[in-house]
């Protein structure tokens, strides 16, 4: 169970790859019987980019692994889960490790980016969510550092959100961590509301503003 594969892939990985909520429970019961917090050690672990479970997840819910081509074939080619199984997935991930909330915070080795960067530039609404109610769950402190730590370019998760005009993400975002949520981290990073403005503004048919209280 422990075994990897060569890009440091774990079954844990695979599971949240094709979001099978009952191999990553089973998975994670066994290590736990052989030895207390063995389970925990394998869902937490990172393959050669840093990726864990979650980071996954998050690009796979929306059917796409968008970064990660060596997988991209295999995914395409398997069957489709329903459509909310990587968000459930997380929900059973983090209260397996209801203990260790840095769980929800790693960032990938070169680009520093944490699964929530992944879900609001390339994941689904759900998986988004499940995200955000976690981190919340683990604690307020928990939830801020996600909202608000910075990928390698100074980027936050709302940057993604942004980029690709998802006003949906940026409600939950907004909702969950308030404006501070939604601001750059300096003056060289443009405003992921601006953002935000140009990417709805050029979609054909759609509005020209932007309502996050609605």
């Amino acid at each position: 169970v422990q075994g990897r594969l060569s890009d440091g892939r774990t079954v844990a990985h695979s599971a949240a790859i094709f979001g099978r909520l009952e191999v990553l429970k089973i998975v994670y019961e066994w290590e736990e019987t052989r030895q207390a917090g063995q389970g925990k050690d394998l869902l937490g672990k990172v393959d050669k980019d840093g990726w864990t479970c979650l980071h996954w997840a998050a690009d796979a819910s929306a059917g796409g692994l968008s970064l990660r081509s060596d997988a991209n074939y295999v995914l395409k080619k398997a069957k489709r889960t329903d459509e909310d199984s990587h968000a459930r997935l997380v929900d059973l991930a983090c209260s397996m490790m209801k203990d260790r909330p840095n769980f929800l915070l790693e960032q990938e080795k070169t680009k520093g980016r944490t699964a929530l960067h992944i879900a609001t530039r390339y994941g689904s609404d759900d998986l988004v969510l499940a995200l955000l109610k976690n981190a919340e769950a683990f604690g307020k402190d928990t939830l801020q550092k996600l909202l608000r730590t910075p990928s390698a370019d100074g980027q936050f998760p709302a940057h993604g959100a942004a980029s690709k005009g998802r006003t949906k993400t940026l409600k939950s975002l907004y909702k969950m961590g308030g404006i501070e949520a939604l601001l750059p981290l300096d003056a060289g990073v443009h405003s992921c509301l601006f953002e935000a403005l140009v990417s709805v503004w050029q979609a054909p048919g759609a509005s020209s503003c932007l309502c996050l209280t609605s």
